[in-house]
């Protein structure tokens, strides 16, 4: 019979138990530092980089808000052909670390790499961070890891992706792996168990027994065994405790990441810099995250939401409805009366009226209708949305997508059809 994970919390922290007997080495009494200017290394040359897109980014298979920062790659990095003529960027520990998990994602040919804060002998875990879509691995962390991705009894298998528990020291500006290929960008996720939670909406929706009912459920379809699934617990992303990487720098690196935030888009200017934000929920209107179910964490749900909030580049000028299909299939297109997984932008949304409000101003009682919405390539959207918020406090949205209605006022009454979706914080 499986044991259920609610009853694990507090030992999670402290001791983690990868499959097959690889322990997670973690100082039994942990030393976390106080304030945040720990990290002492940029991981990248700058001549490498072409620009940092900050939190909240939204595209591709991220319909919600980005939880971590994108760093895109010059083209000299990024080419198709023959893998020998790759150049590859260059990425370093940002301080001295403990690698704890690695993964190899069959589909994508790609590592990602999880790990705690060090400082000598002693670890905190309460701050964790992810590099993901790494093209190659140091010599060193290779050698470590060996064949292991290779053979089945050392791996976790979660889908395309195989995971192995390691305990593996990095020094900081230690070369840890290698960014390119057919690939723009890497990722790096930070997580700050330290800090008060996001301010979501619905707390429950992004809170740890969230998580841990989502891996019980895992544990269910997949037969994981026990050690698997503290495995999966050591390197899940946590949304309500995550922040921005480039403010753990002391000022002279941050203000060299800080320069990079947004370069390399041609398509826009970017007067403004910050890091953006991934929580972008205001109580009582349409602003944030909505999901098809009641119930769930964020992360099992992603491809059954929408999220409707500020464009990271011109929070002021621009708003993007970010959706899914909202059903289990698998086509594209207009299913279940929403379009499928693409983020529209609109650009110079209203403070007042019905028609393309902005979302922090749509109130309980009103229907609004949103037109001229456009994909990044400039083509235009050539349906309308109707809006509804029908509750607030925890809240509920209606929202119907109708195709081949190109302005809201050709349209005699602004009603919903048996199309409309109800969507839930």
């Amino acid at each position: 019979m499986k044991k259920s994970y609610k009853m694990k919390m507090g030992a999670l922290l402290v001791s983690l138990f990868i499959s097959l007997g690889t322990t997670i080495s973690i100082s039994a009494a942990e030393v976390c530092p106080t304030g945040d200017e720990i990290f002492t290394a940029l991981s990248f040359e700058p001549n490498e980089l072409e620009g940092i897109v900050p939190l909240g980014e939204r595209g591709g298979s991220h319909v919600l808000p980005v939880k971590h920062m994108y760093f895109r790659l010059k083209p000299i990095q990024v080419a198709a052909g023959d893998p020998e003529q790759w150049v590859y960027a260059t990425i370093r520990a940002m301080r001295d670390v403990r690698i704890i998990a690695a993964t190899y994602n069959t589909q994508n040919e790609d590592y990602d790499l999880h790990m705690i804060y060090r400082d000598g002998t002693d670890t905190c875990s309460d701050i964790r961070l992810y590099f993901s879509h790494l093209q190659e691995l140091s010599p060193a962390l290779t050698a470590e890891i060996g064949q292991r991705f290779n053979d089945e009894t050392e791996y976790t298998a979660m889908g395309s992706d195989r995971t192995i528990g390691l305990s593996f020291d990095v020094n900081a500006a230690e070369i840890i792996g290698f960014a390119g290929g057919t690939v723009s960008s890497f990722d790096i996720g930070l997580i700050d168990l330290r800090k008060p939670r996001v301010g979501f909406v619905n707390p429950d929706r992004y809170s740890y027994d969230a998580i841990l009912d989502m891996v019980d459920d895992a544990q269910e379809q997949l037969q994981l065994t026990d050690e698997e699934v503290d495995l999966m617990l050591s390197i899940v992303p946590r949304g309500n405790r995550q922040h921005c990487f480039i403010r753990y720098f002391p000022q002279g690196l941050y203000q060299i990441q800080k320069a990079m935030l947004y370069a390399g888009d041609p398509w826009m200017p970017h007067p403004a810099q910050s890091c953006g934000s991934h929580m972008q929920d205001v109580p009582d209107t349409a602003a944030g995250n909505w999901f098809l179910d009641a119930t769930g964490h964020q992360s099992n749900v992603e491809d059954r939401s929408i999220s409707i909030g500020p464009h990271w580049a011109k929070p002021d000028e621009m708003i993007v409805f970010s959706l899914t299909k909202l059903d289990n299939q698998s086509n594209f297109g207009v299913v279940d009366g929403i379009p499928y997984t693409a983020a529209y932008h609109l650009m110079f949304p209203k403070n007042a009226g019905f028609i393309n409000r902005r979302p922090e101003a749509v109130v309980k009682g009103d229907v609004y209708c949103y037109e001229g919405l456009f994909y990044l390539d400039g083509q235009l959207l050539p349906g309308i949305f109707l809006v509804e918020l029908l509750d607030i406090g925890l809240g509920q949205l209606k929202i119907e997508y109708i195709d081949n209605v190109a302005q809201c006022n050709a349209l005699q009454t602004w009603q919903f059809s048996n199309s409309a979706q109800t969507l839930y914080r």
